[in-house]
């Protein structure tokens, strides 16, 4: 209630603290720790490439010993079968045993659909199949120089992929909601069914919090994968990759069941200016360079104005 977590006891309602809600949270099994009761096949080759990356990027003492056994010893196996995250991780019919289990995306232009997409099969793979529908759609550019061609893209990487993990991650599995992932000519969008668990609030998000996965099994695996870093720091690094970008932060917000990340480009900045702003801002683009005279010279405003407007879009 209002973001606190509440237990009854008798008549009365006790409010808990982060320990009586891990406690709670611990005695409920999560929906990835269940066992699957449906039959489905296990990619292989997906496994073993996990246990390569768990040697390579996280220094794991493990080998591949057979599908079956590798799951094992990652606690992916419970009662003799697969569970919920073994299948949702890799199994390419997981879409299939978990329809919601997907992304949806979409590229949003003028207001109208201009191409969609629905990302299915192991979880493990959406991830990059998403970061190539948003690479699709957003601009890049390139620096030059003497000893080497680098790539600049419209949105930091970074932060967009670390937008989908979490959404990937953290999404609430026994709703029947896909991913929603929508690129427009303002901004990427990544919605996903479950709120933050409490305590956590959106505004926690932008200072240091803890971690408090839904579904703990697959970040433990994702964090194997080497996408995940179990510290609850991923979206103060989208911060700091928007903002080094010269974007506006990351906006985090709830409601109604869903979490959602915005990662606005710089028209957001734009929506935001005055129709003086506006005026100068055009003026430096026009010109490429300028003063604080000649912008005085073709607006008609005052000096303090101007100062004013230019200390803003600086």
């Amino acid at each position: 209630y209002r973001g606190r977590a509440y237990l009854r006891v008798g008549r009365s309602n006790r409010l808990l603290g982060r320990n009586g809600i891990e406690r709670l949270m611990e005695a409920r099994p999560t929906f990835d720790s269940l066992p699957c009761m449906e039959e489905a096949d296990i990619d292989e080759n997906l496994v073993i490439e996990l246990v390569e990356r768990a040697r390579n990027r996280r220094r794991m003492r493990i080998r591949f010993e057979g599908a079956t056994q590798t799951l094992k010893k990652l606690r992916l196996i419970r009662n003799g079968r697969p569970t919920n995250a073994a299948i949702l991780l890799f199994s390419p019919e997981a879409t299939n045993i978990f329809p919601q289990a997907a992304i949806k995306a979409a590229y949003i232009k003028n207001g109208e659909i201009e191409d969609e997409t629905l990302i299915e099969g192991p979880i493990l793979r959406q991830v990059e199949e998403a970061m190539d529908f948003v690479k699709k759609h957003i601009r890049k550019s390139y620096i030059v120089t003497e000893l080497e061609r680098r790539e600049i893209w419209e949105y930091p990487l970074e932060a967009v992929r670390e937008a989908i993990v979490n959404a990937t991650i953290h999404r609430d599995y026994r709703s029947t909601s896909t991913i929603k992932l929508k690129v427009t000519g303002k901004g990427i969008i990544i919605e996903n069914p479950g709120e933050l668990p409490p305590p956590l609030k959106p505004s926690d998000l932008k200072k240091e919090h803890p971690s408090i996965p839904r579904n703990p099994r697959i970040a433990r695996t994702f964090y194997y994968w080497g996408y995940f870093e179990e510290w609850g720091s991923g979206t103060l690094r989208m911060i700091e990759q928007c903002r080094r970008a010269g974007l506006p932060d990351p906006e985090f917000t709830q409601k109604l069941g869903f979490f959602q990340v915005a990662i606005w480009n710089r028209k957001k900045y734009e929506e935001e200016l005055t129709e003086t702003e506006r005026k100068v801002l055009e003026i430096v683009r026009i010109k490429g360079e300028t003063t604080r005279r000649e912008i005085q010279k073709y607006i008609d405003v005052s000096e303090r104005t101007v100062r004013r407007a230019l200390k803003k879009l600086e």
